[in-house]
């Protein structure tokens, strides 16, 4: 009995840790490819998405800036015990294994595939890949979990030798599975910032431009100024990935009921 304690306890670990090498690998192809955003964020806007206003405002005024990477926490510990879940409940239906970590990926892959920036083929390539290598390592795992547990032979022997070298080997995969997780996660952070345009942003001086006459506050008690000044602006939103375009990249179509459709980029507007 205190031996299937100590397994369902290893195949625990082993799920846990197979769902963290699954997601450190969603950050690894999203940082390797501008295509997608990362798919833990993606899920997050899923979630936020899916939350009625007045609950979004709620954590926002509880939380304040902490609220995204609170979402983001809450994800990963949720994914987590998710995957424990699921290693525990592999050990006797190996099936489980592969169809939970599947529907995880494509998931995933829908959650991606709704910004409009990203590719709908290249999100289920990065999702859905690492969700099955996540599955394939989670039952590798559960057999040198299950590998730990005396029986026949092994325990009319008590070869305590034998059982010690089947711990050890779970050891060792876990081990390696944890810093592989830790490691790509790493490195898709850091890719990441590959397309990020915020060198480029802070690099904009815009043009010094006097108010139009025409432009008159209405001077009602508590209404912004028209204009303000940057030390006053701020952004507020619940969108946890904002898009990266470069201004260089940058266009913006004027269509629809206009005597003539036209497109200007970004170096045009400044020229105006």
């Amino acid at each position: 009995m205190i031996d299937d304690i100590h397994v369902r306890r290893r195949a625990g670990v082993a799920g846990l840790l197979s769902a963290a090498l699954a997601l450190a690998l969603t950050e690894l192809a999203a940082g390797l490819s501008s295509q997608i955003p990362s798919p833990v964020a993606a899920v997050g806007d899923v979630f936020i998405d899916g939350l009625p206003g007045f609950l979004v405002r709620a954590g926002i005024d509880q939380l304040g800036t902490s609220d995204k990477p609170f979402l983001i926490t809450m994800i990963l510990i949720i994914s987590g015990l998710l995957g424990a879940k699921v290693g525990t409940a592999s050990l006797r239906r190996r099936w489980i294994a592969p169809a939970a970590f599947g529907a995880a990926g494509l998931f995933g892959a829908w959650a991606t595939a709704r910004d409009p920036q990203s590719s709908a083929f290249v999100s289920l390539v990065a999702t859905l890949g690492p969700a099955l290598i996540g599955a394939a390592v989670l039952l590798k795992l559960i057999d040198l979990a299950e590998a730990t547990r005396p029986t026949g032979e092994k325990a009319k022997a008590s070869s305590a030798i034998t059982n010690g070298e089947d711990r050890r080997r779970f050891l060792i995969g876990a081990g390696v599975t944890g810093v592989v997780a830790l490691v790509g996660a790493g490195i898709g952070r850091r890719l990441k910032t590959r397309f990020s345009v915020e060198s480029e942003r802070s690099a904009l001086t815009l043009p010094a431009v006097e108010p139009a006459a025409s432009v008159r506050d209405l001077d009602a008690e508590g209404l912004t100024p028209y204009l303000v000044s940057n030390a006053d602006f701020y952004r507020i939103d619940t969108a946890l990935t904002v898009p990266q375009i470069a201004p260089d990249d940058w266009t913006v179509r004027i269509t629809g009921m206009v005597d003539h459709e036209i497109e200007l980029t970004y170096a045009d507007i400044q020229e105006r």
